[in-house]
């Protein structure tokens, strides 16, 4: 042990060869702090020489090698579980995508890759549970959705393509399997096997959101519900899928649905009957721009959460992109809502609000895409802490989040896992006095005894000086500060003011550490400042100079006594008209040196633009030029058309993979999206060549007819391998093949680097091009079908007529053989009646 040093809070810290210890529990329990190469935030080096705690609670950390440490005992109670190999329960996997916990202590992480962990933290276990093909009673897949501790205390995992697993007994991870191919008591299977979402309700029945929409499942009846949304009826769900975190209960029985097009509240006409067999009244919510107060700021809900107890006629909505919605609702009128909207400007760190938790006080917790918020819907404000708080990410995850029934809650993101108690998250209280670091004139740093226009301006250092005189001349000055806290010394804020001249306080983050003032007019000034932590923690005292101007000599009194005494009027009054006259030169001059700079500015901005514009404009002409030229190769083949499009579109836009799709109208009563050709698609997608117009982000293209670009899409939307591995690309860009009231198909085009504006119009421009080759190519197709069977019948029918005719022609032969041959017969006895009379006539003769 090289030092010892005791804290306020009674810990005891350490400092060894080994590394740093702590004390805790009046010494009955000690903490081992080391070197981690895998840490960044962990000590540089082991070997340590010194400790020091300095007012704000920042412990300093002397090591042999290594430099200085810092630590911040104050630090936010965000526990951070995460992959690690020295730790008994680390992650088995980077990205948490579920998460959920038993009586026994037991946390359940379900990831995406490889199936789920069962930790216990006070024992320090971990088992990690993975799908075994050769286990009838493994669950499905590794690629886990959600899990939920549901009917009798068992475990319900939901998958992605495997539907869902349900825990024999608790205990065990022997699974029934619940799939699309599960028979059913009433014949209707699983809507699908993408499992995002899952809530039993108070009849014990579960809803079931999946990425085709909404089910519910009759556990005790083995039978299914489906609620489909149909364009063509408001009395049905909102179009796409559900969302992770996307169903709630309210106190009055009404069921509401976050889907990727809009919010949906499903209400019984019977609230006394069980859920599965009642009738339900449909009420979809959108958003529309011309009334904001009574719509919800984006369709795309992606998590929902509600509070009986805290706020029983309010739901709040995280959206993809439109920030958090309060909507108020009314029992008794579903059609009204009332909604407030909160954004980026009111607070958010994101306008991606992926979960919402509250807890006890009723403040809410909201994962965003950048940091995690604490909202607090009383006072309607945010408080938003980043990885520097210990945030496991500034990314959080879709529908990653949880709250035990003893008030802890857990947010999932791309680096493990957070747990804590919100009660336990306070702020920093350490006010943080200011001082202040340098004093420049003419933007040049003044050392104290340092002569300045043939006279000392500052005595002593800055922060130590209490009053400032400076001649007109000196007039151009700056003061530099800091406040006293290093934790993180770049989140601190400032606010300062020139009392005298600056109307009120003037705030600045913590890399604007610098207050500029020139020109001031003669007389005396108070400059403040005042500092916060990175808490927003003010210190109200703030740090003060006094700062006087002395005014050119011209204006002193002594001036004018020399005037009265020793000049006469009509100098003074030539001296003042001469002073005007330079001002106004010089001002002239200014003006005309600004303007000049200003137009030469201009000038430069507008050739800059102009190039640019030029730049794309080239691009576009040469890309439209060369697909124009691919069209006419291969216009009268559609395959080969489609074929060299998507192959060369990729390249030109230097993207990964696409396909495009068409409307498949052979039977005009089962009209669906048919995949016509990929590039370098993922073997999982090629399995599915058929798209509903309704079904899917492609589908939503076609409907609505605009194109779509999503950024930071779901890995498992499509993922990219080598042999190296795989790669999940994040930008998808849907440009609907269609041209004034023509609509053909889909082209997907997905990227692991983003999509500029020009390269969207771009791709719209194409496809508006290619539609009408593409419509004119499948209405020539149609024609020479149609041509084809018409000269196939001509054909057949000809033939007919010739084999009639050949029968006629035999008919009429044989006809005349019967003529012919009747008579022959007809002679034939005319001779024989002939012979029979002669006979007759001879016998007569004879017998006489």
């Amino acid at each position: 042990m090289t030092n010892i040093f005791n804290t306020k809070n009674g810990d005891i810290w350490l400092a060894t060869i080994s590394g740093l210890v702590q004390l805790v529990d009046q010494g009955e329990r000690a903490i081992l702090y080391q070197s981690d190469d895998t840490n960044v935030n962990s000590l540089a080096v082991n070997e340590l020489l010194s400790l020091m705690i300095d007012k704000s609670g920042l412990l300093w950390i002397g090591t042999r090698g290594g430099g200085i440490d810092k630590l911040n005992l104050k630090r936010k109670a965000f526990e951070h579980y995460k992959v690690n190999v020295n730790s008994e329960i680390g992650l088995s996997s980077e990205i948490v995508r579920s998460i959920c916990s038993d009586s026994e202590g037991n946390l359940f992480i379900g990831y995406q890759d490889v199936g789920f962990d069962v930790i216990n933290r006070e024992a320090k276990t971990k088992r990690n549970i993975i799908h075994d093909p050769a286990v009838a009673g493994s669950h499905t897949m590794n690629n886990i959705t959600t899990i939920k501790q549901l009917k009798d205390n068992l475990l319900w995992v939901g998958t992605w393509g495997g539907g869902i697993n349900i825990q024999k007994r608790t205990g065990s991870y022997n699974f029934e399997h619940l799939t699309t191919a599960t028979p059913s008591s009433n014949g209707v299977p699983l809507l699908d096997d993408r499992i995002q979402m899952m809530l039993e309700d108070r009849y014990g029945n579960v809803w079931i959101g999946t990425e085709s929409g909404l089910e519910l499942y009759d556990l005790t009846g083995n039978a299914h519900r489906h609620f489909l949304h149909d364009p063509n009826n408001s009395n049905t769900v909102a179009a796409y899928g559900v969302q992770y975190n996307g169903i709630v209960e309210d106190a009055y029985g009404n069921i509401w649905v976050g889907t990727w097009g809009g919010l949906s509240r499903l209400t019984p006409e019977d609230p006394g009957k069980n859920t599965f067999v009642s009738t339900y009244n449909i009420q979809r919510y959108h958003f529309d721009p011309e009334d904001p107060l009574h719509s919800i700021s984006d369709n795309r809900i992606i998590s929902l959460h509600y509070d009986r107890e805290k706020e029983r006629d309010v739901i709040y909505a995280g959206t993809y992109g439109g920030g958090l919605n309060k909507i108020t609702f009314s029992d008794n009128e579903p059609a009204k809502i009332v909604v407030e909207s909160y954004t980026t400007k009111d607070g958010l760190p994101n306008n991606v609000i992926y979960t919402i938790l509250s807890d006890k006080h009723g403040t809410l917790w909201l994962s965003a895409n950048d940091g995690l918020s604490n909202f607090n819907p009383s006072e309607k404000t945010f408080k938003n802490y980043d990885v520097n708080d210990g945030l496991q990410s500034n990314q959080f995850f879709w529908g990653s989040s949880y709250k035990s029934q003893e008030g802890e809650l857990f947010f999932g993101g791309i680096n493990g896992f957070n747990a804590f108690f919100p009660d336990e998250i306070n702020d920093d209280q350490y006010e943080p006095p200011v001082v202040l670091t340098d004093f420049r004139v003419f933007n040049r740093s003044v050392k104290p005894g340092e002569v300045v226009r043939k006279k000392v301006v500052l005595h002593q250092n800055i922060n130590e000086t209490v009053s400032l005189k400076l001649t007109h001349k000196e007039n151009v000055f700056s003061f530099e500060f800091a406040a006293l806290h290093y934790a993180f010394p770049d989140d601190n804020k400032y606010a300062y003011m020139m009392e005298g001249f600056d109307e009120g306080w003037i705030y600045v983050d913590g890399d604007q550490r610098l207050a500029s003032y020139t020109n001031l007019d003669a007389d005396t000034y108070t400059f403040k400042v005042k500092g916060a932590n990175y808490d927003g923690i003010w210190n109200d005292t703030p740090k003060t100079i006094e700062v006087v101007i002395t005014p050119p000599f011209h204006k002193t009194i002594w001036f004018y006594a020399v005037i009265v005494v020793g000049i006469s009027g009509i100098i003074y009054a030539f001296i003042k008209w001469r002073e005007k006259q330079l001002k106004e030169d010089k001002d002239l001059l200014q003006r005309a040196i600004d303007g000049k700079t200003q137009e030469l500015e201009a000038q430069k901005q507008e050739i800059l633009r102009r190039n640019e514009a030029e730049k794309v404009q080239n691009w576009t002409t040469a890309g439209l030029a060369e697909f124009s030229g691919i069209i006419n190769k291969h216009k009268d083949s559609l395959q080969n058309l489609s074929e060299a499009l998507l192959g060369r579109l990729i390249k030109f836009l230097n993207a990964h993979q696409g396909s495009i799709t068409m409307l498949n109208e052979d039977d005009p009563q089962d009209k669906y999206l048919q995949l016509i050709t990929t590039y370098a698609y993922d073997q999982a997608k090629l399995t599915q060549k058929r798209f509903e117009t309704d079904e899917g982000l492609i589908g939503a293209c076609y409907t609505e007819g605009e194109a779509n670009y999503i950024q930071n899409l779901p890995d498992e939307y499509t993922k990219v391998g080598s042999g190296l591995g795989e790669s999940h690309p994040r930008h998808l860009l849907l440009v609907p093949l269609k041209q004034d009231e023509i609509a053909l198909g889909v082209i997907e085009v997905i990227s692991f680097n983003g999509f500029q504006d020009h390269e969207v119009g771009f791709v719209e421009q194409l496809a508006e091009m290619v539609t009408s080759t593409l419509y004119t190519l499948q209405v020539s197709n149609r024609t020479k079908e149609l041509l084809e069977q018409s000269q196939s019948q001509s054909e057949e029918l000809k033939a007919q007529e010739e084999e009639l005719r050949q029968n006629m022609e035999e008919m009429e032969a044989t006809q005349e053989d019967f003529t012919r041959r009747e008579q022959e017969l007809h002679e034939k006895i005319d001779s024989l009646t002939k012979e029979r009379n002669d006979l007759k006539v001879k016998l007569s003769e004879k017998v006489k």
